[in-house]
């Protein structure tokens, strides 16, 4: 998901998906924050270069993590990268670190923004590493030309018109775009909070992940391309559904260290 990069180094925040994403969160759950919760400034602070996607920027190919999740197989490591800084935004809270519990809960945001994402449910990495296999396939003592076919064809099947990186970038971007002059908004339900904490965070998300990929609508893109029913979808359902999943899991976050909502909570 975009998050806002205009050069590598230089980030416009209110064109970031990411980082609208998390306001719109923040804006549903602020009457229920308590004053120990991180400020917006301080989380969105995290995004763009600061954010997981920053780590393309500063090292690329080097430690990146995977941002793919398959809510039909329930593989990939979204889930396990959610937990784990949502596990720390808990610890946080109850030691008072502001600065760390901004960190985590902006960093659990992003994942849980990809992780709902259609373009992140499409076995990206999987599609990758068989492109590149076969361009390897070619046995060294064959012509060039044989080679330089196979190394070609590779680079159809990453970038081509229906390539897996030009594909990816291009559901990405119509997002993006779709939702540069749209508000996301997202309501706040006590029912679904309720829910949610019957549920726990992961399985939480991996419930909402379901309901978005069973719009199948990245396989619609690939067959039909950018049109206003997915753009609709996307603005209308798909965002305000991520924006509130964000929110109701930082709740999530503040109730499990202990702490009480600012105003009344569900039983």
């Amino acid at each position: 998901m975009y998050s806002g990069f205009v050069t590598q180094t230089k980030v416009i925040k209110r064109a970031g998906i990411h980082q609208r994403f998390d306001m719109a969160a923040y804006k549903m759950i602020k009457p229920y924050l308590p004053a120990s919760f991180p400020s917006q400034k301080d989380i969105i602070h995290f995004e763009g270069y600061n954010g997981p996607d920053g780590l393309k920027v500063k090292n690329p190919n080097e430690a990146e993590l995977s941002h793919l999740y398959d809510p039909a197989t329930d593989t990939g490591e979204v889930p396990m990268h959610i937990a784990n800084h949502y596990a720390r935004l808990v610890e946080s809270l109850k030691t008072g670190d502001q600065i760390r519990a901004a960190f985590e809960a902006s960093w659990m945001a992003h994942f849980i923004g990809d992780g709902l994402t259609p373009a992140h449910h499409w076995p990206l990495e999987e599609k990758l590493y068989e492109a590149r296999e076969a361009a390897q396939d070619v046995a060294l003592d064959d012509k060039d030309f044989a080679r330089l076919m196979a190394q070609a064809k590779k680079h159809w099947a990453l970038w081509g018109s229906k390539g897996h990186y030009s594909t990816h970038f291009n559901f990405e971007m119509g997002v993006a775009f779709a939702l540069i002059m749209v508000p996301i908004r997202a309501n706040f339900d006590e029912a679904m909070l309720a829910h949610a904490r019957r549920l726990g965070p992961i399985e939480f998300f991996k419930e909402k992940a379901r309901e978005v990929a069973e719009l199948n609508l990245y396989e619609r893109f690939y067959k039909e391309g950018w049109n206003n029913d997915i753009a609709t979808i996307i603005k209308n359902d798909i965002a305000p559904t991520t924006a509130a999943v964000i929110g109701y899991i930082w709740l999530l976050a503040i109730l499990e260290a202990g702490q009480e909502l600012a105003m009344a909570k569900p039983e």
